[in-house]
């Protein structure tokens, strides 16, 4: 069974995984605190690809938890 550090190092690892813009939104929504509205602006995109970006990093996260499962 892997320690509570081994699991939190290998999901910051994973993070390295999904593209620039995932890893962005995910910082700035999870990490940061920011809303839906909030990201956009300063990612200067549309809440639409917010959202793709957001749904895709969390799809990426989720595959790679179930791996240490």
């Amino acid at each position: 069974m892997l320690c509570l550090s081994e699991i939190t190092r290998r999901i910051f690892r994973s993070l390295s995984g999904p593209v620039q813009a995932q890893r962005e939104c995910l910082a700035l929504r999870e990490f940061g605190g920011l809303s839906y509205q909030e990201i956009p602006e300063i990612m200067d995109t549309s809440i639409d690809q917010v959202k793709v970006q957001l749904f895709r990093a969390r799809q990426h996260l989720r595959k790679e938890v179930e791996d240490l499962a």
